[in-house]
C-alpha cells in the first residue's frame, strides 16, 4: 500500500520598503534581549515589533547609510557596524544632525556616536563585522584591518590588531569573525585566508597550503562537535 503525505505549507510573509522597511537590502538581521528585530540595511537601521518598522538613518546621526552589523553587548550597549566608522547607538538619546565623534563630551546624550580608527582611509572606517568576545573585547573587522575597542578614563580607541604576513603586508577585508568553544578568535578574510588568534594572543594563518580551497572566507560557523 502506497501513503501520500501532503506537506505542510508554513506562511511566509515578505517585508519590504511598503511595509516600511528602510531598504529592501538586508545585510543582517538580529533580535535584541527584548524581542526586537533589528534589520541593518543599505539605508540605515530598521526595528521590527512585530507589527511595525521604526527606521534611523543619517538624519538621526548616521555616520553613513549603509549599516552591515547589529551587537548588543552583555551590559546592553549597542553597535553598529556601518561604512562609515563604528557607531554606539542609543535608543534613548537624541537624534542629532551630524556626526558626532564618541570622544566628544555632548549634552544632552545623542542618539549615535562615531568611534574612528586613526587611519583616515575610508577602507579602514568601513566596518563590516562586529564581535564581542567571552571576555568582554569588542571586535571590529572592516575593509582594511581587524580592530578591537579598547576604553581609556572614558574614552574610546580602536586598537589595529591586524596580523602581519605577505612581506609586512597589514591590510586586510575582514568578512567574518567567530570565538570558538576554546576561545580562540577566528578571522575570515577576502584574499587573506583564515587567520585564527589564539587567548595568549598568538596568530595562525591558514590559506592553500593548509587545505583551504581558496582565500576567501566569507562566513564562519562552529558545529556541535567543535
Amino acid at each position: 500500500m502506497t501513503v501520500t503525505a501532503a506537506a505542510q505549507h508554513l506562511p511566509i510573509k515578505s517585508y519590504t520598503t511598503s511595509d516600511g522597511l528602510a531598504h529592501n537590502t538586508v545585510n543582517r538581521i538580529v533580535k535584541d534581549s527584548r524581542g526586537f528585530l533589528w534589520s541593518c540595511t543599505e539605508d540605515g537601521l530598521s526595528r521590527f515589533d512585530g507589527y511595525s518598522f521604526t527606521n534611523y538613518s543619517m538624519e538621526q546621526g548616521l555616520p553613513h547609510r549603509v549599516v552591515r552589523d547589529f551587537v548588543e553587548t552583555r551590559s546592553g550597549e549597542f553597535w553598529l557596524a556601518t561604512h562609515g566608522g563604528l557607531v554606539r547607538f542609543n535608543p534613548q538619546g537624541t537624534p542629532v544632525n551630524r556626526v558626532i565623534n564618541a570622544n566628544e563630551a555632548i549634552t544632552p546624550a545623542p542618539m549615535f556616536t562615531v568611534v574612528f580608527p586613526e587611519d583616515s582611509d575610508r577602507l579602514a572606517r568601513a566596518t563590516i563585522v562586529l564581535l564581542e568576545s567571552r571576555d568582554g573585547t569588542l571586535w571590529c573587522g572592516t575593509a582594511k584591518a581587524l580592530y578591537r575597542l579598547e576604553r581609556h578614563n572614558g574614552r574610546y580607541e580602536l586598537v589595529n590588531s591586524s596580523p602581519l604576513a605577505g612581506g609586512g603586508r597589514k591590510e586586510m577585508e575582514v568578512f567574518d569573525l567567530l570565538e570558538d568553544r576554546r576561545g580562540a578568535l577566528r578571522v575570515g578574510t577576502n584574499d587573506r585566508g583564515l587567520f585564527r588568534r589564539l587567548p595568549d594572543g598568538r596568530m595562525q594563518h591558514f590559506t592553500e597550503r593548509d587545505g583551504l580551497p581558496d582565500r576567501n572566507i566569507n562566513d564562519l560557523f562552529e558545529d556541535h562537535q567543535g
